[in-house]
């Protein structure tokens, strides 16, 4: 399923519309080009799943936490700075996985092969102001 987005709104509708998919998956890929909108996107979702802490570029912290008003947690995982699935493992990555939690992950491609489990992928592709948003379940 792909959707095209160009302004906040829409993205605010596309984060509401897939909510429950996200929920249901629980674990979601997101693959985009640096500066596509990755943490624009999670921010919208955390909206549409009502969490009580605004989101952020967990860039610099590699995971953030997110609380949920239902109690629930968010991990938002950004896999961008990381050299290998070692140091990937040595965050505790898959105690954060096999944890209940929805986790959310930018740059994947260090566990892409290694997640053998059924999770989601959001492909965001960029036309100047527009984006492309690919829900792909796996």
């Amino acid at each position: 399923m792909i959707r095209t987005v160009s302004s906040l709104p829409e993205l605010d509708t596309l984060a509401r519309d897939w909510a429950e998919q996200v929920r249901r998956k629980r674990v979601v890929l997101l693959n985009a080009p640096m500066g596509s909108g990755k943490t624009t996107w999670v921010s919208a979702l955390m909206r549409a799943l009502d969490a009580t802490d605004e989101a952020s570029s967990p860039t610099y912290s590699i995971v953030n936490e997110y609380e949920l008003k239902d109690g629930q947690r968010v991990f938002h995982f950004d896999l961008y700075r990381l050299k290998d699935q070692q140091e990937v493992m040595q965050l505790g990555f898959w105690d954060y996985i096999d944890s209940g939690s929805i986790c959310i992950i930018e740059w994947p491609d260090l566990i892409a092969d290694i997640l053998d489990m059924p999770h989601a992928e959001i492909r965001i592709r960029t036309e100047g102001e527009i984006r492309h948003f690919e829900w792909l379940e796996k």
